[in-house]
């Protein structure tokens, strides 16, 4: 998919049109964070934030809460992050929720600990929002 049509498919997701579907995040065998990746809801940037570290920084904060690993259960959250011109997380919401409260909770609370590289636009730092997968299971 390019990359005019991911956010022509945001566009539809923020305005409601699209339903409750998230961006697609291939999964692969370790839970999917090889393959998962910022998604940019907003604006339109060279370069997409991302977490200082790669997804392997963001994974290392990710504590799975205990309904996870009681029930020997996975779970995948969508979370948007709005992330400064300093690469600070100033906001997060779910927009794709695991069913379970405390999944999501730990989801947004991963995301806003990582600290990020900002995106940019023609080599400035630019705010904005993005969408991360992120992943929960007992093996990590």
């Amino acid at each position: 998919m390019h990359t005019t049509s991911k956010f022509a498919a945001l566009v539809l997701l923020l305005m409601g049109c699209a339903g409750s579907r998230s961006p697609q995040t291939e999964l692969s065998d370790n839970g999917g964070w090889d393959e998962a990746k910022v998604t940019i809801v907003s604006p339109k940037m060279d370069q997409a934030p991302e977490p200082v570290g790669g997804m392997a920084a963001l994974q290392a904060v990710v504590e799975p809460p205990d309904e996870i690993l009681k029930q020997n259960k996975s779970a995948r959250v969508v979370v948007e992050a709005k992330i400064d011109i300093n690469g600070r997380v100033v906001g997060t919401k779910v927009v794709k929720s695991s069913g379970y409260k405390n999944v999501d909770a730990a989801a947004m609370l991963a995301v806003s600990r990582v600290q990020w590289k900002s995106g940019r636009k023609k080599g400035e730092p630019l705010a904005a929002t993005v969408q991360v997968p992120i992943f929960f299971s007992p093996q990590h």
